[in-house]
């Protein structure tokens, strides 16, 4: 979907031309923040991470796309989960569509936690008490891997 949203058919739309510029998630941020600030801007259309839109909304870089979604012969908003859905939409207005999700899992190792007397965290406050009984200046009580 979004490789064939983002680079267009010649044929069907002869007057749009689309450079796709891939930046370094390190960068990206600053490389975009320097562009809406500009006089000129750089780009038409972005792809930002899920918790830029809210920082970006308020600070009047983004648009709404409401009434585009709403024409879009080929794309069914409604087809995405609601949570999905939801990290684009802040106050009634929709600012983007879901291109990807964070799916995160919780692995966890039964033989600690059954050494440290302690039953699975099923919310974050139990998670957060886990996590700081089972770390100690040799061990990390959990990990996460950003890259």
């Amino acid at each position: 979907f979004g490789y064939a949203f983002l680079n267009p058919s010649r044929r069907e739309y002869p007057n749009i031309n689309v450079d796709i510029e891939k930046l370094a998630y390190d960068s990206m941020r600053d490389k975009l923040v320097a562009s809406f600030q500009a006089p000129q801007g750089t780009y038409d259309l972005i792809m930002i991470d899920n918790p830029w839109t809210d920082d970006f909304v308020n600070a009047g870089f983004l648009a709404p796309l409401d009434s585009r979604i709403g024409s879009a012969s080929k794309l069914d908003y409604d087809d995405f989960y609601p949570s999905l859905r939801g990290v684009n939409e802040i106050d009634g207005s929709t600012y983007g569509i879901p291109m990807y999700n964070y799916a995160q899992g919780y692995i966890y190792r039964d033989d600690l936690l059954q050494q440290a007397g302690l039953p699975v965290p099923t919310t974050l406050d139990e998670l957060v008490t886990t996590v700081n009984k089972l770390t100690t200046p040799q061990h990390a009580g959990i990990a996460h891997s950003p890259q």
